[in-house]
């Protein structure tokens, strides 16, 4: 199904390798970079930008980071591993948040403390968490490399080249 999608389908043309799981998780790391804005910054000039690439970025990380992570699974062990992931990357996300959040909050009420306007210490403290996201995101694609099981996504992607793909439906 995922062959259909953008997203899909360019990693099925360009290959599952190792570049497309870097590149992507780096594309997105590197859209959050953009979020630092001013205090009295406004959506359209500063955010809805940034958005969008993050949106884009993370769509085209997904496909080939889920592609790698199942590769070599068993069929039989099919259904366990992608709940296995969908629960990793929810675990991961509710962490990362809490973890951002914490950034954002401590640093936000240390700034309050010091004298800072509120708007000001609010959109420093969520500067330093982005920034902290950045870098966790960016710390990640070293461990990548380190943990994708090389041999078994080749092998998965000659098997899928393999295999008789059916047509789309006609409409």
């Amino acid at each position: 199904m995922s062959r259909h999608q953008p997203s899909g389908v360019i990693t099925y043309q360009e290959g599952h390798g190792l570049h497309q799981v870097h590149r992507w998780c780096a594309f997105a790391v590197l859209a959050v970079s953009f979020f630092m804005t001013v205090a009295d910054g406004h959506y359209w000039a500063h955010l809805a930008g940034p958005f969008v690439i993050v949106g884009i970025g993370t769509a085209f990380a997904f496909i080939p980071v889920s592609i790698a992570a199942l590769a070599g699974v068993a069929e039989h062990e099919a259904g366990l591993a992608s709940g296995l992931l969908n629960t990793s990357q929810q675990l991961g996300g509710a962490i990362g948040v809490a973890v951002a959040s914490t950034i954002a909050a401590t640093h936000a009420g240390t700034l309050l403390h010091q004298g800072a306007t509120p708007a000001a210490a609010l959109t420093s403290g969520f500067s330093w968490a982005f920034w902290a996201c950045g870098a966790i995101g960016l710390a990640a694609v070293p461990v990548t490399y380190l943990l994708v099981r090389r041999h078994e996504l080749a092998k998965a992607v000659a098997s899928t080249a393999a295999k008789p793909q059916p047509a789309p439906a006609k409409v």
